[in-house]
């Protein structure tokens, strides 16, 4: 959305709108199916670091770490709280990391994505490094077709996931 436009439109509205949005987008992830990743998704998700810059937005993420929580499988998990200040983010945040032993780094200030990714790439003991967005729902099929592009063609450095809806081609 524009700048101007956004201008013209409530910020309650803009508040309300993401809040629905993410409850709508999170349907079934606490009561719905619970996968169990194939030997293949399992023994690749063991080779794979993901890291998670976060800062506040707490309906998405929570979404994305129950995802995680779901469908991680063997993968080292590490959430980088880039200066959040709404306690509820911070408390998802803690809730997570507890649940399942993963790594939080706290940044004191905002330092942007780029160097929260830095930071936990730093971290990071696997072979391969996934970093994701807060926003982003992992789904239980996630974990194998990553490893297979990187060891397939040593040619290739980054891969991205697909998305349903996107202006361009998907390789």
């Amino acid at each position: 959305m524009s700048n101007s436009l956004k201008s013209m439109v409530p910020e309650n509205f803009i508040y309300r709108y993401r809040f629905w949005r993410a409850r709508l987008l999170s349907l079934g992830l606490r009561q719905g199916k619970n996968y169990t990743l194939s030997s293949e998704e399992r023994k690749a998700s063991a080779a794979i670091s993901v890291i998670v810059p976060i800062h506040d937005a707490p309906d998405v993420t929570e979404r994305c770490l129950l995802s995680l929580e779901r469908n991680c499988g063997e993968a080292e998990v590490i959430l980088i709280d880039d200066g959040s200040k709404e306690k509820r983010t911070l408390n998802i945040i803690d809730r997570a990391a507890a649940r399942r032993g993963w790594s939080v780094t706290r940044n004191e200030n905002p330092s942007g994505h780029s160097r929260a990714c830095e930071k936990g790439a730093e971290k990071a003991q696997r072979n391969f490094l996934c970093f994701l967005n807060s926003d982003t729902v992992i789904t239980p099929f996630s974990w194998a077709g990553i490893i297979k592009a990187f060891t397939h063609d040593p040619s290739v450095g980054v891969v991205g996931p697909s998305t349903s809806r996107t202006g361009t081609i998907q390789r």
